[in-house]
């Protein structure tokens, strides 16, 4: 058995939509960072859809992998620009 290690960057890149009415704030020097890794699920799947695969990787098998949003209400995926192999 084969173990593979999957590792996602969730950076985070938006734009806020038409009719959204900001008032205006005093911008201060500070810093804030913040992650969405809890808002998403990647897991090895079958391909076509979201069906989990639990089976063993084969050799020279084409790994799929899928993400997806487990508070779409909250984070929405809209697309996935690049997937890099390191």
């Amino acid at each position: 058995m084969r173990n593979i290690s999957v590792d996602f960057d969730f950076d985070v890149n938006f734009d806020i939509e038409d009719g959204v009415d900001l008032a205006g704030a005093r911008i201060q020097n500070e810093q804030q960072n913040t992650s969405l890794s809890d808002f998403f699920l990647a897991f090895k799947c079958t391909g076509l859809g979201t069906d989990e695969d639990t089976t063993a990787l084969q050799p020279n098998a084409e790994l799929s992998v899928c993400v997806k949003s487990v508070s779409p209400e909250e984070v929405e995926i809209d697309e996935i620009v690049s997937v890099v192999r390191l």
